[in-house]
């Protein structure tokens, strides 16, 4: 039974992991065959279908009176931020993502998310692994060919995840077709993607790389017939990248955002970035004891946008002691938890951390995007794995 529980709870974790990839497919096939007024309205859909399925786990595995209490705690919190914080962003409280926060991502993760407890099926299915493949080909065929409209932020940071995944694989079981794949997922990243995703798809790759050869097993492992397989695997990739170089000059990559900074010369730059952080420091400096509420560094800010830093974020909306403290918080948990981790929960960090929160130091804000509460949920199921004494929470299963 508890295998069965933890089993939906994974493939639940999939599918919150691939409904924005999915959705990009579905809104594509929706204007082709002539709805294109419902191409929009598609995630709805999607987002019904994925409430369904978490209804049926709750409804068929009971839950603890306690985490129904943490739950209705964390609304009173969302409550309280609400009433203190400044009267220009209380309307961020009722935006779209908020209420998908209140009424999905936060039921999600207290009452599903945290519940996990062996996350290895995530990367030993062969299903998934299949499907992160043909994610990958198919959402680049619709950039391509179909002219898919969706930015190049949401949809490389919506992609990540399956990025990482794949990759995760590709290390562990390198093929020819993999490589193929690989190549598609690298043109897909540099075309329509953008620069943040890059880089954290790379923190987690040499991540793993470093994990996976620091195991003991690897270690033994590696014999004559691995090392003939690996060097293989490297010429293939190599060989991949040049054939890469060859086939950018045959694709239209005009509206390419890393290609054209690429060209221009300004790749490391990022002026309205730096710009809002400078903003911020500088009012860190005069900011004195000040608390001034969540969401308050959008007051300040050109267009009302964050400031592009949980730190700073963080620190201007809670003030230096609470501010610090916080942070301290977040950042000693996910490093203590990596630490306790095994080897399998380590490699759920490296995709999880990457994907979901070390964008929060150059984009997003952590407090109205559903990652950062993915992020949290997951370091306190495995934090609950390595520490089944601390934090006891009873599910009958």
């Amino acid at each position: 039974m508890e295998q069965k529980f933890n089993r939906l709870c994974i493939y639940f974790f999939y599918i919150s992991i691939i409904i924005y990839p999915l959705n990009i497919l579905l809104s594509n096939f929706v204007k082709i065959i002539g709805f294109e007024t419902l191409a929009t309205k598609t995630i709805f859909g999607c987002y019904l279908l994925v409430i369904l399925f978490e209804m049926y786990i709750l409804y068929r595995f009971p839950i603890s009176i306690k985490r129904m209490l943490i739950l209705f705690l964390l609304y009173i919190l969302y409550f309280i931020l609400y009433i203190t914080s400044n009267d220009k962003v209380k309307h961020t409280f009722s935006s779209v993502d908020m209420v998908f926060i209140y009424f999905f991502y936060l039921p999600y993760a207290i009452l599903i998310l945290s519940r996990i407890k062996n996350f290895s099926i995530l990367f030993s299915n062969k299903y998934i692994n299949y499907l992160n493949a043909t994610i990958i080909v198919t959402l680049f065929f619709a950039k391509y060919y179909l002219g898919d409209q969706t930015g190049y932020m949401p949809y490389s940071y919506n992609l990540l995840p399956i990025w990482i995944m794949f990759s995760f694989n590709y290390i562990d079981k390198p093929t020819i077709t993999k490589t193929l794949v690989l190549l598609v997922m690298s043109l897909e990243g540099v075309i329509y993607g953008a620069r943040g995703p890059l880089i954290w798809l790379a923190v987690s790759i040499i991540g793993y790389l470093i994990l996976k050869f620091s195991e003991k097993e690897t270690k033994l492992k590696f014999t004559i017939n691995n090392k003939i397989n690996f060097t293989i695997s490297i010429l293939i990739f190599v060989s991949s990248i040049f054939l890469f170089s060859k086939i950018l000059s045959f694709l239209n990559i005009g509206n390419s955002y890393i290609l054209n900074r690429f060209e221009t010369g300004s790749l490391n730059k990022s002026t309205g970035r730096e710009n809002m952080i400078s903003i911020g420091l500088n009012y860190l400096k005069e900011m004195g004891p000040n608390i001034n509420g969540i969401f308050y560094d959008r007051t300040m800010m050109p267009g009302g946008v964050y400031v592009h830093n949980f730190i700073l974020e963080t620190l201007i909306a809670f003030g230096w002691i609470i501010g610090i403290v916080l942070v301290s918080i977040i950042l000693f948990s996910i490093i203590k938890t990596y630490i306790l981790s095994n080897i399998i929960n380590k490699k759920v960090m490296l995709l999880i951390i990457p994907a979901y929160f070390m964008k929060y130091f150059l984009t997003g804000s952590i407090y109205d995007d559903y990652s950062f509460i993915v992020t949290m949920s997951i370091i306190f199921a495995i934090y609950k794995q390595e520490k089944p004494d601390k934090y006891v929470i009873r599910d009958k299963i």
